[in-house]
């Protein structure tokens, strides 16, 4: 039994048209966790999208790479409840700031930021530091 044209779409082409549609968006150095990148595509600019990986083989993405030039961001949903957790943005190859949303309120909670790939400071939200006041 194959797919009817006609009443189906085929995953296949689906999923192309996905990836087209993903290569038309430009992609905000400034990621927004609210926002749904998985599910609905959004801006990013200057980045462009380059691809994605489902990591726990559910049929979603669960990371996102971008680029522009020499700079990459990885957008990742590392809980795989279809919203972003952590990002890292890299320059060169290197990672130079990781931020990360622990406590799903759609805000980075931790900002880590690196000098030559290694670890240099940790700033956190205002929020998280009043909690551990």
């Amino acid at each position: 039994m194959g797919w009817e044209k006609k009443d189906k779409v085929m995953p296949e082409r689906g999923f192309i048209i996905l990836i087209l549609f993903f290569l038309t968006i430009p992609v905000y150095a400034n990621v927004d966790f609210k926002a749904d990148y998985f599910n609905e595509p959004q801006e990013i600019a200057p980045y462009r999208f380059q691809g994605s990986k489902d990591n726990n083989g559910d049929g979603k993405p669960d990371e996102m790479y971008c680029k522009e030039g020499n700079k990459e961001l990885l957008i990742e949903d590392t809980d795989y409840d279809g919203k972003i957790n952590r990002v890292g943005y890299t320059e060169n190859g290197v990672l130079i700031k990781m931020e990360e949303d622990i406590d799903q309120d759609g805000e980075w909670d931790y900002r880590a930021w690196y000098k030559d790939g290694k670890f240099e400071r940790l700033e956190k939200a205002p929020e998280i530091e009043k909690q551990f006041k």
